[in-house]
């Protein structure tokens, strides 16, 4: 909403308080499905080890949901300044291969890519800004000076006022791109009323060849496995 401001946003819970499970995001993804929702941004990764023989279920067949859902999938690339593509461990969803409706995010602060970001020429897409971001934050849990998250990084929040942090991570990159995705969407309408649909890998082309950092790795034209629905900007 503060990229593209005149969008519908619906919120889909994959944390139970506790654990966010692989499933818990499939359940996701069928939902914004069933509810037509056009762009998906996760801000949330996992990883497991490379050479593991097996995976739970739902790690297996994640990459299914994410190709199979019929509108554009955007992710964060995780925080562990580690290059994925050359890593010992698999960070999940951004290093599944070769889906084509997917942008994998990660961060840059005004100069460079961010120090905490994960990096990986075959599977980060761009880099957007994901570093002093300044968000709301429960009053409740953001009540001094000096505010520490223990779940996280220390670096990754810093407290600004009662109520309001400067965070930073690929979390806060992914979302931004997910609004310029959305206002791609409603460009299109706008400039070619005859043919207001775009169908999702081409959004996804566009983004990142719009970002200055086209890799090349795909092919540029769009080639789907399945009919998608075509998305439709609104404003």
């Amino acid at each position: 909403a503060g990229v593209c401001w005149n969008v519908e946003l619906v919120s889909l819970k994959i944390y139970d308080g506790t654990h966010a499970y692989s499933s818990y995001v499939a359940e996701a993804i069928d939902s914004a499905d069933e509810k037509n929702i056009d762009i998906l941004s996760l801000s949330w990764s996992w990883n497991i080890p490379k050479n593991k023989i097996t995976y739970g279920v739902y790690d297996e067949v994640l990459d299914s949901f994410i190709s199979n859902y019929p509108g554009l999938f955007v992710c964060s690339a995780g925080n562990d300044n580690t290059d994925i593509d050359n890593s010992s461990i698999q960070e999940l969803p951004s290093s599944y291969q070769n889906i084509d409706n997917k942008i994998v995010v990660g961060s840059i602060n005004y100069d460079a890519i961010s120090e905490i970001s994960n990096t990986g020429a075959d599977t980060v897409d761009l880099f957007a800004q994901g570093e002093d971001i300044y968000v709301a934050y429960p009053v409740g849990t953001c009540n001094s000076s000096k505010h520490f998250d223990t779940n996280y990084p220390q670096e990754l929040y810093a407290h600004e006022d009662d109520g309001y942090h400067k965070v930073s991570g690929t979390s806060f990159s992914a979302p931004l791109v997910a609004g310029v995705a959305a206002i791609m969407m409603c460009m299109n309408r706008d400039y070619f009323p005859d043919h207001p649909e775009i169908h999702p890998v081409q959004l996804r082309v566009l983004c990142i060849r719009r970002s200055g950092h086209w890799r090349g790795r795909r092919s540029a034209e769009p080639c789907p496995l399945r009919p998608p629905r075509r998305l439709q900007g609104r404003h």
